[in-house]
């Protein structure tokens, strides 16, 4: 008899009228956010940029280059989109588009560039 009013109870108080939170929970981002992998920036003269991903462009996030690596770098003090090399060999790493030096770093395989990339007006 003590289980048959314990589940009385228990079935009173999970109908109490309080419907509790919902499934209908708004999402607030758009197409347009989800697709905003690109970094905005403001150049020189005050004009808005937008960084594609390509290489050697400032990146936060592995998902903002599209070769998929952003990769920080200390002691010039900015992260570019990079791509893989063969250590050593520096020819390996495609040309920066502003003419900055690119070497092949030899312990990450990854081209390293001397200056960020100028990202498109």
């Amino acid at each position: 008899m003590r289980s048959l009013v314990l589940a009385g109870l228990l079935l009173a108080a999970c109908n109490s009228g309080d419907d509790g939170p919902t499934d209908d929970v708004q999402d607030d981002t758009t197409d347009a956010d989800a697709d905003a992998d690109a970094m905005t920036d403001v150049d020189a003269d005050g004009a808005t940029v937008t960084c594609s991903g390509a290489l050697y462009e400032e990146c936060t996030t592995n998902t903002e280059c599209a070769s998929g690596i952003c990769r920080e770098y200390m002691a010039l003090g900015f992260s570019a989109c990079t791509t893989a090399c063969t250590p050593g060999d520096d020819s390996t790493c495609p040309a920066h588009p502003q003419g900055a030096e690119v070497t092949c770093n030899r312990t990450q395989a990854q081209c390293r560039p001397s200056a960020l990339a100028a990202c498109t007006p």
